[in-house]
């Protein structure tokens, strides 16, 4: 009988410190400047070295990835997007340029499994620059030209001048 309380408290505290395990997910954050870019690394297990890996937007569907490579050791770029599968190291980076607000979020890093994928989860923080300027998208101003002519008997000495309004 005493054996089974032993146990049941051993299962007992194993459980407790699963759940405290899992709890204990640390989640890396990347940070960069609105206009700016951004480099996220992931690193995954040998076995995964030849995989495709990917990049998506939470919640990470087949229509949120953004950029994905089948290759080894050789950059793809797809718009403000780039990803970089480093065999040596273990790790894909993924480059995002030309950071807007709206970047910031969770993402994943893909690796292509049979079955299930395996995802790694990152933050994206993007920081308002305050030395980055917005561009309008009014339509350019438009001129119009006044032409003031006075004579006087000598069209010599006949002046013009010209007044310019710029509206903006």
């Amino acid at each position: 009988m005493r054996r089974m309380e032993t146990l049941v408290r051993i299962l007992a505290l194993l459980q407790v410190l699963m759940g405290l395990a899992a709890q204990k997910k640390t989640v890396a954050v990347f940070t960069g400047t609105e206009g700016g870019s951004v480099e996220i690394n992931c690193r995954y297990k040998d076995s995964y070295i030849y995989s495709n890996h990917y990049f998506c937007h939470d919640p990470c569907r087949y229509f949120d990835v953004l950029i994905e490579t089948s290759k080894a050791d050789i950059p793809v770029s797809k718009d403000r997007y780039s990803i970089l599968n480093t065999v040596s190291a273990r790790s894909v980076s993924v480059t995002i340029k030309n950071l807007s607000l709206t970047d910031s979020g969770v993402y994943y890093c893909g690796v292509d499994q049979w079955g299930s994928d395996i995802l790694t989860e990152v933050q994206i923080s993007v920081k308002k620059d305050p030395f980055h300027f917005h561009t309008s998208t009014r339509p350019p101003a438009s001129t119009k030209q006044i032409r003031t002519t006075s004579s006087t008997s000598d069209p010599r000495t006949s002046e013009t001048s010209s007044l310019f309004c710029v509206r903006v």
